[in-house]
């Protein structure tokens, strides 16, 4: 990680020289920081989150204000997931509907960011159903299923999925 970031900063010194353009400054550079920088610098590319195209592509914004409950989520749910993914970009839009909201995950890492912004967020965690990572992954689907009629039951007055 350190001779990633070490090349990394180098490369943002030579497009700066060369090109004169400041990619460290840019917002956007995040994991596909290293391809973006060079293909903004050179192609003359915009930079658009990724999360924003994932959403506008889908028609996703169109279901949710059809739908009666948004079940979404990540393989892990920590603090990157507050940054600008996908997920934290439908909380808003299921808000704004007023369409109660579920996460589904792997593994949810609380923290005190995370349990202040979704705390109240019914949450299916395999990892926690399963007991260990290996029979989560195994058992996915059959969990899935159970899992979520549980909860929807519980937290949902019976909302059928």
């Amino acid at each position: 990680v350190l001779l990633l970031d070490k090349g990394l900063r180098n490369l943002s010194k030579q497009i700066a020289i060369h090109r004169r353009i400041y990619i460290s400054g840019i917002k956007g550079m995040g994991a596909a920081g290293g391809a973006m920088a060079f293909l903004y610098s050179y192609f003359n590319c915009t930079v658009e989150r990724g999360a924003d195209i994932v959403i506008r592509e889908s028609k996703i914004v169109r279901a949710i204000t059809k739908a009666d409950l948004l079940i979404t989520g990540e393989g892990t749910i920590d603090d990157q997931s507050l940054q600008g993914k996908v997920i934290s970009r439908l909380i808003p839009l299921s808000s704004e509907n007023e369409i109660p909201v579920m996460f589904v995950c792997g593994q949810w890492k609380r923290s005190a960011s995370t349990q202040k912004k979704w705390g109240d967020i019914p949450v299916l965690e395999l990892l926690r159903e399963a007991g260990s990572k290996k029979r989560s992954m195994q058992e996915a689907i059959p969990l899935l299923k159970r899992g979520i009629a549980k909860k929807i039951k519980f937290h949902f007055n019976g909302y059928v999925v």
